[in-house]
């Protein structure tokens, strides 16, 4: 479980975001379920679906990627790829998230919706914390310019 309903209940009252939802849905249901509950609750959500090897990567039209997984996640990609690309985060303290950020993105617990609600609700009235997050997410720009890099940096051979 990704936590999609999580991030749509998080945003819930935070006035001036809009929420872009990249990637597949495990079925139509769940997206008619999502975009129910965004709906509901004020949220303007806009469902991108997937995106593929020719498209612009989605990280790039982004202020801060968020990364909700109630999972116990071993690695994210999608994580290293939105920073690569100077894109702060905000993920869950489940798994392995959290060891990959740096500076470069927050962490909040995922058994309640408060923690990601306050930094969103803090990032979406005061750029400078965003700003901050830029600028340390940058390091990975670098570090993960190229998948033969990444490769090798996180083989631990460079």
């Amino acid at each position: 479980e990704k936590g999609v309903l999580h991030l749509v209940w998080a945003c819930r009252d935070v006035r001036g975001i809009e929420l872009h939802l990249f990637g597949p849905f495990l079925s139509d249901e769940f997206r008619q379920i999502v975009e129910s509950k965004a709906e509901e609750f004020g949220v303007d959500v806009h469902v991108h679906g997937a995106y593929g090897p020719g498209d612009k990567h989605p990280a790039l039209q982004l202020d801060l990627a968020v990364f909700p997984s109630l999972c116990e996640e071993t690695y994210g990609l999608v994580v290293e790829e939105a920073l690569a690309r100077g894109t702060p985060v905000a993920v869950s303290d489940r798994g392995a998230l959290s060891e990959r950020i740096g500076r470069g993105g927050a962490v909040f617990s995922v058994e309640e919706v408060g923690p990601l609600h306050q930094i969103l609700q803090k990032l979406a009235h005061d750029r400078a914390p965003l700003e901050e997050l830029r600028y340390w997410s940058a390091d990975h720009q670098e570090a993960y310019a190229s998948a033969e890099i990444a490769t090798k940096r996180l083989l631990g051979q460079e």
